[in-house]
């Protein structure tokens, strides 16, 4: 924590806990410690905490995948009996953390604080989820194209949703020039406004929806977290019957209604949890000063430190310390280990796949399956290295992997200016120019994700890997969509310079 206490971020976000939560209200505190307590924290108190909280009925374990249910059940009872001697007794009382604790009070007025941090340098629910897309999801949601891409007030506009026992709703400017902090707070809240009282665009809020509702389908194929949230939230904060989890995990027909409600009821939405609603604003200010005087003071603090423990004091305190390590350090005792069965793997199901050449690649050498022949039936003999992974899924990815020996080594630290403006520069269509905007609202309607960067993932960081994601039937925009970025965007120096 002494790493990151006094950071910027974690100054804004404490002070903003302080200001929406009251004393005794869990939700107020660092829930890594501050220093100040973790230096007078004894071993003891820790044990007692892990032994009340870590318990049984404080933990919610979430298994996503294919297992044998009986012997998971068995292997868990078993378990179960190993550590009763370890924790609270089972008939004992126990309070539910957020649930059967102090609730939070709802927010009665608005506040706005500053809060200097060190710096050196001084100049320097589903509905709810698809509205912060629609305000600040892309460069073309309301809020970044007003306040990033035409006004540059700030780099960036920042989401995020904390699910408690009320939503908290978090927005973020970055890179504020520190003269216009107040200024750009209120434009904020005064494009959020606007936008409540004024017509919606239905047509890129329903995209939205339909975006959202892909990302879900998507996520559920490559990720347990659209299973896993849910199931943990459940267990947070709601009843422990379970009655509520079933429609969370049920289904996406929540989407069907959504596309059905109408602009009013979506522009009432914004009033009642953002633009109308009392709020919390945190604005960062850089001090040299304080940066100075947290040096100063922990200086002060070691030397008195010192003087305190004596040598003597040191001493034991630093044998005492080699002694935690070398105790922490010990290897784990053979036959702990091999009381441990390892199972067989047999029981790991892996996702088929089928391999296919096209062009370049056909010199690896030649196959034999039905996905082979579909390509074949296609080849045109294209003198790019094509490489097709066939796999059971609603979704197709694209990686382009593009060299750049070929970039002068003088211009290679221009790449990431290039990048950056890779998806958010307008493209020639036809003779006619599609505005940047225009061009990330059609990419966000026909894929589920876009982006280029350097190919670490693919073991090398020296060339480049432009990737597309859409619908299986939709696998012919995506090879359009790299022909018109690549071939047909228009570098603009207005959008070139944005603030990033």
């Amino acid at each position: 924590m002494q790493g990151v206490q006094n950071t910027q971020g974690e100054l804004m976000e404490l002070r903003s806990k302080r200001l929406m939560y009251p004393e005794n209200v869990g939700f107020r505190y660092e829930t890594g410690g501050m220093m100040e307590q973790l230096r007078v924290l004894t071993a003891d108190r820790i044990r007692k905490f892990h032994r009340d909280m870590y318990q049984p009925k404080n933990l919610c374990l979430v298994i996503v995948g294919d297992v044998d249910h009986a012997n998971l059940l068995q292997i868990l009872e078993k378990f179960e009996t190993t550590i009763l001697d370890d924790i609270p007794r089972p008939d004992a009382p126990f309070q539910r953390p957020w649930v059967e604790s102090d609730p939070a009070p709802p927010l009665t007025k608005s506040t706005r604080e500053f809060v200097e941090f060190p710096e050196e340098d001084e100049s320097s629910a589903t509905a709810l989820n698809i509205l912060l897309v629609y305000l600040a999801g892309s460069s073309a949601s309301v809020l970044e194209n007003t306040l990033v891409e035409k006004e540059q007030v700030a780099s960036a506009v920042y989401y995020s949703i904390e699910i408690r026992p009320t939503i908290v709703i978090q927005f973020a400017l970055s890179s504020v020039a520190t003269e216009r902090l107040q200024d750009v707070e209120g434009r904020f809240f005064e494009v959020l406004k606007n936008t409540a009282a004024n017509k919606l665009d239905m047509t890129y809020l329903k995209d939205c929806i339909a975006r959202e509702r892909r990302l879900i389908k998507d996520s559920a194929e490559s990720s347990n977290t659209p299973f896993s949230e849910p199931i943990i939230y459940d267990f947070l904060f709601a009843d422990r019957d379970g009655s509520t989890l079933k429609e969370d995990l049920e289904n996406l027909n929540e989407f069907d209604e959504l596309l059905t409600w109408p602009e009013e009821k979506w522009r009432q939405l914004i009033g009642l949890w953002m633009s109308d609603a009392h709020h919390v604003t945190i604005l960062g200010r850089p001090s040299a000063t304080l940066s100075r005087k947290l040096r100063l003071e922990e200086k002060q603090r070691i030397e008195d430190q010192k003087k305190r423990l004596g040598r003597t004091g040191l001493e034991a305190l630093e044998k005492k310390l080699a002694q935690a390590k070398a105790e922490n350090d010990k290897d784990i005792p053979k036959e702990l280990l091999e009381r441990f069965h390892v199972p067989s793997t047999k029981s790991i199901h892996f996702i088929g796949t089928t391999t296919a050449r096209s062009g370049a690649a056909k010199k690896l050498g030649h196959l034999e399956n039905n996905v082979q022949k579909l390509v074949d039936s296609d080849d045109n003999e294209s003198p790019l290295f094509i490489h097709f992974e066939h796999v059971p899924s609603n979704f197709a990815h694209v990686n382009l992997v593009i060299s750049t020996e070929a970039v002068p080594v003088e211009l290679r630290p221009l790449l990431s200016v290039y990048l950056e403006n890779m998806f958010t520069s307008p493209i020639e269509r036809h003779g006619t120019r599609i505005e940047f905007d225009r061009v990330i609202m059609e990419l966000e309607k026909d894929t589920v994700g876009y982006g280029i960067g350097l190919a670490s993932a693919l073991g090398n960081p020296e060339v480049l890997n432009m990737r597309i994601s859409v619908e299986v039937e939709k696998y012919a925009s995506a090879i359009q969509w790299l022909e018109e970025i690549i071939w047909s965007s228009v570098f603009d120096v207005e959008v070139g310079m944005s603030p990033t």
